[in-house]
Protein backbone atom coordinates (compact mmCIF):
# COMPACT_ATOMS: atom_id res chain seq x y z
CA UNK A 1 0.00 0.00 0.00
CA UNK A 2 1.11 3.59 -0.98
CA UNK A 3 1.53 5.89 1.59
CA UNK A 4 -0.40 9.12 1.24
CA UNK A 5 2.34 11.46 0.04
CA UNK A 6 2.84 9.15 -3.25
CA UNK A 7 -0.91 9.11 -3.79
CA UNK A 8 -1.19 13.04 -3.63
CA UNK A 9 1.70 12.80 -5.94
CA UNK A 10 -0.05 10.70 -8.36
CA UNK A 11 -3.15 12.24 -8.28
CA UNK A 12 -1.42 15.26 -9.00
CA UNK A 13 0.66 14.21 -11.85
CA UNK A 14 -3.16 12.34 -13.27
CA UNK A 15 -4.14 16.38 -12.69
CA UNK A 16 -1.52 17.65 -15.32
CA UNK A 17 -1.42 14.78 -17.69
CA UNK A 18 -5.52 14.73 -17.56
CA UNK A 19 -6.70 17.48 -20.64
CA UNK A 20 -8.40 20.26 -18.39
CA UNK A 21 -12.11 19.70 -19.09
CA UNK A 22 -11.97 15.96 -18.51
CA UNK A 23 -10.46 16.63 -14.43
CA UNK A 24 -12.41 20.03 -13.34
CA UNK A 25 -15.08 17.56 -11.76
CA UNK A 26 -12.79 15.32 -10.14
CA UNK A 27 -10.06 17.87 -9.26
CA UNK A 28 -10.91 20.46 -7.60
CA UNK A 29 -7.86 22.24 -6.98
CA UNK A 30 -4.91 20.43 -8.59
CA UNK A 31 -1.91 22.83 -7.56
CA UNK A 32 -3.23 23.03 -3.95
CA UNK A 33 -3.32 26.70 -4.16
CA UNK A 34 -6.68 27.17 -2.43
CA UNK A 35 -8.29 28.28 -5.63
CA UNK A 36 -10.06 26.23 -8.27
CA UNK A 37 -12.05 27.12 -11.81
CA UNK A 38 -13.01 29.93 -12.54
CA UNK A 39 -10.83 31.82 -9.88
CA UNK A 40 -8.09 29.50 -11.22
CA UNK A 41 -6.70 29.90 -14.61
CA UNK A 42 -4.11 27.34 -14.57
CA UNK A 43 -5.15 24.96 -12.28
CA UNK A 44 -0.83 22.94 -13.39
CA UNK A 45 0.65 26.03 -11.29
CA UNK A 46 0.01 27.53 -7.43
CA UNK A 47 1.39 31.16 -8.55
CA UNK A 48 -1.49 31.43 -10.82
CA UNK A 49 -4.69 32.32 -9.86
CA UNK A 50 -7.09 35.86 -9.31
CA UNK A 51 -4.98 37.83 -7.24
CA UNK A 52 -2.13 36.76 -7.76
CA UNK A 53 1.10 39.14 -8.12
CA UNK A 54 2.15 39.54 -11.86
CA UNK A 55 5.52 37.90 -12.20
CA UNK A 56 7.59 38.52 -15.83
CA UNK A 57 7.61 34.94 -17.03
CA UNK A 58 5.30 35.24 -20.25
CA UNK A 59 2.24 33.95 -17.96
CA UNK A 60 -0.89 35.73 -16.86
CA UNK A 61 -0.41 35.02 -12.71
CA UNK A 62 -3.19 37.28 -12.06
CA UNK A 63 -6.08 35.17 -14.10
CA UNK A 64 -6.89 39.11 -16.05
CA UNK A 65 -6.21 37.90 -19.21
CA UNK A 66 -3.87 39.91 -19.89
CA UNK A 67 0.18 38.28 -19.51
CA UNK A 68 2.78 40.56 -17.99
CA UNK A 69 1.10 43.84 -17.85
CA UNK A 70 2.11 45.10 -14.83
CA UNK A 71 5.84 46.47 -15.73
CA UNK A 72 5.48 50.00 -16.80
CA UNK A 73 8.17 52.33 -15.98
CA UNK A 74 8.84 55.72 -16.99
CA UNK A 75 12.62 57.40 -17.28
CA UNK A 76 14.04 60.14 -18.64
CA UNK A 77 12.66 64.02 -17.89
CA UNK A 78 11.22 66.48 -20.41
CA UNK A 79 11.04 65.26 -23.94
CA UNK A 80 13.27 62.57 -23.20
CA UNK A 81 10.83 61.00 -21.08
CA UNK A 82 9.25 57.28 -21.59
CA UNK A 83 6.88 55.11 -20.02
CA UNK A 84 7.79 51.11 -21.41
CA UNK A 85 6.59 47.83 -20.28
CA UNK A 86 10.16 46.42 -18.90
CA UNK A 87 8.73 42.37 -19.36
CA UNK A 88 8.74 41.50 -23.02
CA UNK A 89 7.90 38.25 -23.59
CA UNK A 90 8.57 37.20 -20.35
CA UNK A 91 12.40 39.03 -19.91
CA UNK A 92 12.93 41.82 -18.24
CA UNK A 93 14.19 44.80 -20.29
CA UNK A 94 15.35 48.19 -18.90
CA UNK A 95 13.82 51.53 -19.81
CA UNK A 96 16.07 53.83 -22.19
CA UNK A 97 15.22 57.49 -22.00
CA UNK A 98 15.11 59.50 -25.38
CA UNK A 99 18.07 61.48 -26.74
CA UNK A 100 18.80 65.22 -25.53
CA UNK A 101 18.62 67.62 -28.58
CA UNK A 102 19.69 71.06 -28.56
CA UNK A 103 16.84 73.61 -26.93
CA UNK A 104 14.59 75.29 -29.12
CA UNK A 105 13.81 78.48 -27.75
CA UNK A 106 10.30 79.05 -27.24
CA UNK A 107 8.67 75.95 -27.79
CA UNK A 108 7.91 75.50 -24.43
CA UNK A 109 9.97 71.87 -24.52
CA UNK A 110 12.84 70.36 -22.18
CA UNK A 111 13.97 69.59 -25.41
CA UNK A 112 18.02 69.60 -23.94
CA UNK A 113 16.36 66.93 -21.37
CA UNK A 114 18.04 68.58 -18.01
CA UNK A 115 14.66 69.10 -16.09
CA UNK A 116 14.04 72.86 -17.89
CA UNK A 117 11.98 74.19 -20.34
CA UNK A 118 13.69 77.10 -22.66
CA UNK A 119 16.79 77.41 -20.63
CA UNK A 120 19.59 77.70 -23.44
CA UNK A 121 21.61 81.31 -23.00
CA UNK A 122 19.63 82.16 -26.30
CA UNK A 123 16.52 81.86 -24.51
CA UNK A 124 17.42 83.66 -21.49
CA UNK A 125 18.44 86.83 -23.44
Amino acid sequence: MRDRSSAATLFLLACLLIPTSSIRAQCMDCDGDGFEWPDDCNDASAVIHAGAPEICDGFDNDCNGLIDESFLVTCGVGACERTVNTCISGEMRTCQPGIPVPEICGNGIDDNCDGEVDNAPACLA
